[in-house]
């Protein structure tokens, strides 16, 4: 079993991330939508000018979301591990675990899922 300590790390803890989204795709477009209706209703002023601003810093955040997400899977900090599926004349013929990422050995025991990437041995390791 491989271990290694300097696993990559989210930018972002997972809480924040997910709170991070829950602004992003759901309170801000409410609020939008909230003042929009309001101000007709109400004669509050400046309607557009608020609600462009909300959906601009939602455009923003969102997409600052989107590239952490990506560069977060591109990194595979999502993956606890390896399946190394072997091959013999591209045939599977044995699987290998490689936990580079749990932080020591019995760190699995600390998780409630755990997440494998799959890699073929003639592809990559």
């Amino acid at each position: 079993m491989t271990t290694n300590t300097t696993a990559t790390s989210p930018f972002l803890p997972s809480r924040v991330y997910d709170a991070l989204v829950w602004i992003a795709q759901i309170f801000l477009p409410a609020v939008g939508a909230l003042y929009y209706g309001l101000a007709d209703l109400w004669n509050l002023p400046l309607a557009i000018q608020v609600v462009g601003t909300i959906t601009l810093v939602d455009l923003f955040l969102g997409t600052l979301l989107k590239v952490s997400k990506s560069n977060y899977n591109k990194a595979e900090a999502w993956a606890d591990g390896k399946m190394i599926v072997h091959h013999e004349d591209g045939v599977p013929v044995g699987i290998n675990a490689d936990l580079e990422n749990i932080r020591s050995p019995l760190g699995i025991s600390d998780q409630d899922r755990v997440t494998f990437k799959v890699v073929h041995n003639d592809l990559e390791v």
